[in-house]
């Protein structure tokens, strides 16, 4: 005990003798520093103290990369449309975009259903919609934010105008936009080994289509036979043709004959396409053909099938030739006070729809009113004639975003007594 006593009292002296003020002077404290910092750096540089240049840079944060392109490709887009809508545009969409930028939150693509888009329009944009946020998932915003910045708000352009029902080539004008700033993130970050400009857009296409079948539906048997054709197309060792009919069932009959008619058209297009400026085009066109299969053998929404149709044919009219084809006028007479279709009319309404679907065309239903009686009357049947019209042809297959109902007053020389009349002009 003694001897512990001792130690102690030595080591207690020995303590007083060192001087602790070198210890917290400022030179030493101000070195020491300096070194946990330099080691930090070198060390573990993720974890570095925030200085004043780190404060500045996460400032800045929101105006770099993809929310700076995004900000900017935004407010254009607000000008277009501003300038040629005036006060009609609403910009609260794009308004609340921008505030989430301001906030720092990347904001994504919204859900066209929310626009009120529900048909084949909204069925593509929705498409288009989980095929950028797949992309979105392998960094394309980090890696590559123009490019995802003008594909972001190419979709938010195709689905404004889609929903304002603006003219099929201002549509077009942003859809075409789209795919393009899609198919070049697609090539930056899921390269293929092909060159082939045909199976490089088909292999695009399919495992899109597969991807849509699995994320969005849940339909996981045809989303494999659908990215098994996609990666054999990326492989582009054997032929791609179009899908066996007979290897599909529950095809209703009309739906069958169109099919099998396409089909061959289809084959000599491939045939003739295959290599040249219109490779893609053919490699689109058979992609939507194959997805009209699937859609018309499972009866799918009314909405999915038309989408698949209507790309597939306005694919066949650019590697076909879209003759100019003379759009007459079929005439839907009603009599006085009478609103109810006979077979006749139904027969004529047919043959518009028909027509209407060959070509993917617009409808125009024009109701004609004579001018004679009350004036409010005579509108007011006019218009719910037209509106007859419109829903027999949207149950003949026509999609309802493209049917417009017009009305006009005929004029002397039209009106025919005891008659009130509706045309239709496939455009």
């Amino acid at each position: 005990m003694k001897a512990a006593g001792a130690r102690f009292a030595v080591a207690f002296l020995w303590l007083r003798q060192v001087r602790w003020q070198r210890f917290v002077q400022a030179r030493f404290l101000g070195a020491t520093l300096a070194a946990t910092v330099l080691v930090q750096l070198v060390s573990f540089p993720a974890y570095a103290p925030i200085g004043a240049a780190a404060g500045k840079a996460a400032d800045e944060a929101p105006y770099v990369g993809f929310s700076a392109a995004l900000r900017e490709a935004y407010r254009e887009l607000a000008r277009v449309e501003g300038d040629l809508l005036g006060a009609d545009f609403d910009r609260s969409a794009l308004e609340r975009d921008l505030k989430l930028l301001d906030a720092r939150i990347w904001p994504e693509p919204e859900r066209p259903a929310a626009r009120g888009l529900d048909g084949p329009s909204g069925v593509a944009i929705d498409e288009g919609r989980l095929r950028l946020l797949r992309l979105y998932g392998l960094s394309a915003r980090e890696a590559h934010p123009g490019q995802a910045a003008a594909a972001q708000t190419a979709l938010e352009c195709w689905a404004l105008r889609a929903e304002l029902r603006r003219g099929a080539a201002a549509v077009e004008e942003c859809r075409e936009r789209f795919f393009a700033a899609v198919v070049a993130l697609e090539d930056a970050l899921l390269p293929l080994k092909t060159p082939d400009a045909f199976h490089r857009r088909l292999a695009r296409e399919y495992l899109a289509y597969a991807h849509y079948k699995s994320a969005a539906e849940g339909d996981q048997i045809d989303a494999r036979h659908f990215a098994d054709k996609g990666l054999r197309a990326a492989e582009a060792q054997s032929a791609m043709e179009p899908e066996e009919l007979e290897r599909w069932f529950a095809f209703e009959r009309p739906e069958l004959r169109d099919l099998s008619l396409w089909r061959i058209r289809l084959a000599l297009a491939i045939d003739k396409h295959r290599v040249g400026p219109l490779a893609a085009t053919a490699a689109i066109a058979l992609a939507r053909y194959d997805c009209w299969v699937d859609r018309a053998a499972e009866r799918a929404h009314a909405a999915h099938a038309a989408k698949c149709r209507g790309e597939f044919i306005d694919a066949m009219k650019a590697l076909e030739g879209d003759p100019a084809v003379q759009g007459g006028t079929l005439t839907v007479r009603f009599g006085y006070d009478r609103l109810a279709l006979d077979a006749a009319e139904r027969a004529q309404i047919a043959r518009a729809a028909h027509a209407a679907l060959e070509r993917n065309a617009f409808v125009s239903v024009s109701a004609l009113a004579l001018p004679l009686g009350h004036r409010d009357i005579e509108t007011r049947q006019a218009w719910r004639r037209a509106e007859t019209v419109a829903a027999a042809l949207a149950a003949a297959g026509v999609p309802a975003e493209r049917i417009r109902v017009l009305q006009r007053e005929a004029s002397a020389r039209e009106a025919e007594s005891g008659f009130r009349r509706v045309d239709i002009v496939v455009d």
